[in-house]
């Protein structure tokens, strides 16, 4: 957003045209425009990121709002991989012993949290316990888990084709 410098004296308020300087454009659909500037970001961004970024949100603001996820992103922005097969406590045992893994944790209200890659082992040993059944027929029952905290897990494609596994936190 274009910031207006003038001096103002405490209390004063901006008048109706400044105030429009101020405001962001939108177009027909009520998308706000993006400034020349910000152009080169329109190639390699999704829409969303784009939405994201008229509004002043930066890949780095986001918080998980609601479970499962629909998309994944870091620093950089969204990932384009998408999710790939749910995972169950074999096939992620199996998946971690087979070759590198990032793993990236899901939780209501926080930001995602992407595990080191060096951290990967003493992670999944941590966890391992607290995995659910992919099944979505059998309900999750938390009273079940260690501290009432259990794990969907699920194989995602990274932006570089890496293996991602995002382990969504229910409790």
């Amino acid at each position: 957003m274009a910031t207006f410098k003038r001096n103002v004296t405490h209390g004063a308020k901006a008048s109706f045209r400044e105030s429009q300087a101020l405001a962001p454009k939108h177009d027909k659909l009520g998308f706000a425009k993006l400034s020349p500037r910000h152009a080169g970001d329109i190639r390699t961004a999704s829409g969303a990121d784009i939405q994201r970024r008229a509004i002043g949100l930066r890949p780095d603001q986001r918080i998980v709002t609601k479970l499962p996820l629909a998309e994944l992103w870091d620093g950089e922005g969204t990932l384009m991989g998408g999710r790939i097969c749910p995972l169950g406590q074999n096939s992620l045992a199996e998946l971690v012993r087979t070759g590198p893994v990032l793993f990236v944790v899901a939780d209501c209200g926080t930001h995602l949290e992407w595990k080191p890659m060096q951290e990967r082992f003493a992670f999944w040993k941590a966890i391992q316990s607290q995995i659910a059944d992919p099944d979505p027929h059998h309900p999750i029952r938390l009273e079940q888990f260690p501290n009432e905290t259990a794990y969907t897990v699920s194989k995602w494609r990274g932006r570089n084709g890496e293996c991602v596994v995002l382990l969504e936190k229910h409790h």
